[in-house]
């Protein structure tokens, strides 16, 4: 008790009210009571009537004549702050802002350059072999052809005694609207003897156009004295349509 009221001396003198105090009841209501409820402000219940009950006992039991001492004139210096306040409650949130403006699209930047063709790829794997499909159907048989109607036409020349280096020629045309398909010579001697025959050169035998065919021979000697050549071509000859 001794040391609270000496607690309570010593902020009575640095809360002296102006003028100085001058009974106990101006002692109670200018120190005690804001003292009481400083210091017990944090107290509930029993704790706290035993808190103001125990600082009003000191008031009264102290004179009032602390405050009126000479180390308290009328400039007494104010006192030390009080302890700070419970927070406050938070308040209310505030309306959003309004929305920013959107800006402006950019231009179009300019078109790049093309890029450098790439290597071409490896070649892939070679797949595999697909399966061999059913055989087709069997068409229906056509129609029979127009037989084939072939005419051979001769030509037959006699050249006698026929000398060294003499040209024997035949040709054999075909008739109208026939075309040659082949063709050929037959050389015959009369007379004379067996080595006449191998006097005759053959020099060609083949068509000399579309519808006639042309054979043609020289001799490499004269034939002998009796000898007499005949030559015979001749043409396969068949309608052209």
């Amino acid at each position: 008790m001794t040391r609270f009221r000496s607690c309570l001396v010593a902020v009575a003198l640095a809360t002296c009210p102006m003028p100085p105090v001058t009974s106990k009841r101006t002692l109670c209501q200018s120190v005690c009571q804001p003292l009481s409820a400083s210091v017990c402000a944090e107290l509930t219940g029993a704790a706290r009537r035993r808190c103001v009950k125990g600082i009003t006992d000191v008031c009264v039991r102290t004179d009032p004549s602390v405050c009126a001492s000479p180390d308290c004139p009328p400039t007494c210096p104010a006192g030390p702050p009080g302890p700070d306040g419970l927070p406050g409650a938070a308040g209310a949130p505030g309306p959003a802002g309004p929305a920013g403006s959107v800006g402006s699209v950019g231009p179009v930047g300019a078109t790049g350059p093309a890029g450098l063709e790439g290597l071409p790829g490896p070649p892939g794997p070679t797949g595999t072999t697909g399966v061999t499909g059913d055989p087709g159907v069997t068409g229906p048989t056509g129609p029979a052809g127009t037989p084939l109607i072939v005419t051979i036409r001769q030509v037959t020349q006699n050249f006698g005694r026929a000398q060294a280096g003499q040209l024997i020629t035949v040709t054999v045309p075909c008739a109208p609207g026939e075309i040659v398909l082949a063709g050929g010579v037959v050389p015959t001697i009369a007379g004379g003897n067996a080595t006449d025959i191998s006097r005759v050169h053959l020099l060609i035998s083949g068509p000399a156009s579309a519808t006639a065919w042309t054979a043609a021979s020289t001799l490499t000697n004269t034939l002998s004295q009796s000898a007499s050549l005949t030559y015979a071509a001749f043409a396969l000859c068949a309608p052209s349509s």
